[in-house]
């Protein structure tokens, strides 16, 4: 993820990440590209953006998905011009999670890393909303490596 006004660093992603969330003002897109072009637009106008791997784009999934196993999920996702924070309770596939995001009919989705591992978000209100189990946060396993996803009005 990449921020430009918090000075955050950019982390060089592998090839596979076609996917990306781009941030600016209101504004939050899911695309995949593999152009730098929007990314450095975003930055260039003081916004984040980030790369992951793909689950939805168009309503299409993907033909090939580059991990592998049952692990806790978690995607951000589209619908009409609503953005949802979806969390698996059960250990899934990637490519099962994917189908399942499609049929529920999110158009896109990108996926996010951390399956189980305890977070939380603010609503509008700033309330503090629990993700997880808190009493597992934070975990040693983690020291020093914060994956934020911050969403600003």
């Amino acid at each position: 993820m990449t921020n430009i006004k918090n000075g955050s660093k950019e982390r060089q992603s592998d090839n596979h990440r076609l996917g990306y969330m781009a941030m600016l003002g209101d504004n939050s897109v899911i695309g995949i590209s593999r152009s730098e072009k929007v990314k450095d637009f975003v930055q260039d106008c003081g916004g984040s953006f980030f790369r992951q791997f793909i689950l939805v784009s168009d309503g299409t999934i993907p033909t090939r998905f580059y991990l592998h196993g049952k692990v806790e999920r978690r995607a951000i996702g589209r619908v009409g011009n609503q953005l949802y924070y979806i969390a698996t309770r059960h250990k899934e596939t990637l490519w099962d999670f994917a189908d399942a995001l499609r049929e529920y009919g999110f158009i896109d989705a990108i996926y996010i890393t951390g399956g189980a591992d305890y977070v939380f978000y603010r609503d509008k209100d700033e309330v503090k909303h629990d993700v997880g189990k808190p009493d597992d946060y934070p975990h040693e396993k983690w020291k020093d490596i914060i994956p934020w996803l911050v969403f600003r009005k």
